[in-house]
């Protein structure tokens, strides 16, 4: 605060206290320090192959492909369907809560009901493999949608995959029976 002290014999020179500003400082920079080091960014870690790589083996049960359509459309396919193409049993799907989540959640239910079922090549230890393939039509929100649903069904073994030509043209003839 400022205080004036005067002294009768001379002028009276103000004096300026500036400890509570000092104290006012000191609070503000710990304020924000401890804020900056709360907030971190929230991102994605994604693993990128080697270019020339081998190819990985999935077991038909725990296959599951999503391709990411025109208007937020999802088309989705499991087990022997998802490893032979097989577009006549092309599910469609959203980003609903009874959409791609429940879906998910299924498919991951299916390859631990696979071992227990006598399914044979299944192991105790499959989890289930989601590979991903984006349209030139779907937009980059569907992309962080899915991996978002992804990791909320706790499904952490996905790949992002180009799309065949075949399987573009299955899409783009779907895109035009809906709308």
């Amino acid at each position: 605060m400022a205080e004036i002290i005067s002294n009768k014999n001379r002028k009276s020179n103000p004096r300026i206290d500036f400890t509570p500003m000092v104290d006012l400082g000191f609070l503000l920079i710990t304020f924000f320090i401890m804020t900056s080091r709360l907030s971190e960014p929230m991102s994605i870690d994604l693993q990128m192959p080697k270019e020339g790589g081998t190819q990985t083996k999935i077991p038909h049960h725990t296959a599951m492909t999503i391709y990411l359509g025109a208007a937020h459309q999802l088309y989705y396919y499991t087990a022997l369907d998802a490893m032979n193409s097989d577009f006549s049993k092309l599910k469609t799907s959203n980003f609903l809560s009874s959409g791609i989540r429940t879906a998910l959640l299924e498919h991951s239910s299916n390859v631990k009901a696979a071992f227990k079922n006598g399914l044979k090549g299944s192991t105790d230890h499959d989890l289930p493999f989601i590979l991903i393939k984006a349209s030139k039509n779907s937009q980059y929100a569907d992309l962080v949608n899915l991996l978002d649903e992804l990791a909320i069904s706790n499904i952490r073994d996905y790949a992002i995959v180009d799309l065949e030509l075949s399987e573009e043209a299955e899409l783009e003839k779907r895109a035009s029976i809906s709308l």
